[in-house]
């Protein structure tokens, strides 16, 4: 829109500044027969010229100021309709509350993540995190997806149908199967001087890692949001005294991060 104002604008002074010139050349510079002095047809041309472009000019005006005026009304139409839906949006709005449960699952009812599963696994590690509704309306097409383990893409998605209401809570159990190795002596690493052990661990005996992950919902008026969690795992060791026997502690999976939701407009 801009550019073709600024086009008719550039079109009218073209024509202002040729406007002279066509005088000069059609009644000045020439000689053809007229019964009425040049005087009086230089007077007339610029008379007639300068309404033309008067006329022109305030047309042009006229239009830029209904088209301004129209495009702020339009502005302001579509701000009060996004406020509405904004404020619709709100007072559905789901919102989940994450807390990690290191009890078991006995009698509840959960849902199965298993995360990673090594071959010749020997070692369990796993951690619920209880997903609680506390908004103003229910959860719908609840979904775990993205899931990635130290940046690497694990490829696969958790999806349901069900619906999770105000104040209801579920649950998901992260499942963790590691095969933890013997740490062999000759595979110790000397520490560099000034640390405070006398060896290092090679970096594979390590599994820990990131689990990073997205959760997916949507509320009733079908808008979708997103919200990231991350669950690290460590591996941590113990040695003897002298350091010449290394071996695992106990693994332990936290829950790290729980990143803000993040609405995706339809």
């Amino acid at each position: 829109m801009k550019n073709k104002y600024r086009l008719y604008i550039i079109l009218l002074c073209i024509v202002g500044t040729l406007l002279p010139v066509l005088i000069d050349k059609l009644i000045i510079a020439n000689s053809y027969f007229s019964s009425g002095l040049k005087e009086a047809w230089i007077s007339f041309f610029g008379s007639y010229g300068g309404a033309i472009i008067g006329s022109i000019a305030t047309i042009l005006g006229i239009s830029i100021t209904i088209d301004y005026t129209n495009n702020q009304a339009k502005k302001e139409r579509n701000f009060v309709t996004t406020q509405e839906n904004e404020n619709r949006r709100l007072q559905i709005a789901p919102y989940l509350k994450y807390n990690q449960c290191d009890e078991l699952l006995k009698e509840r009812d959960y849902t199965d993540l298993p995360c990673i599963i090594e071959d010749n696994y020997n070692t369990f590690v796993n951690t619920s995190i209880a997903i609680k509704n506390i908004g103003m309306g229910p959860v719908i097409n609840f979904n775990i997806h993205s899931l990635k383990f130290n940046n690497e893409n694990l490829g696969y998605t958790v999806s349901s149908n069900g619906i999770i209401e105000k104040d209801e809570t579920i649950y998901i159990l992260f499942d963790f199967r590691l095969n933890l190795e013997r740490i062999k002596n000759e595979d110790l690493i000397k520490a560099p001087q000034g640390s405070f052990t006398k060896f290092n661990v090679p970096s594979k005996y390590n599994k820990g890692g990131n689990l990073e992950l997205l959760i997916g919902y949507n509320d009733l008026l079908e808008n979708k949001y997103e919200q990231s969690l991350i669950i690290t795992l460590t591996t941590p060791f113990e040695a003897d005294k002298d350091e010449l026997e290394w071996k695992y502690c106990k693994p332990n999976l936290r829950l790290s991060r729980i990143g803000k939701p993040c609405v995706i407009k339809n």
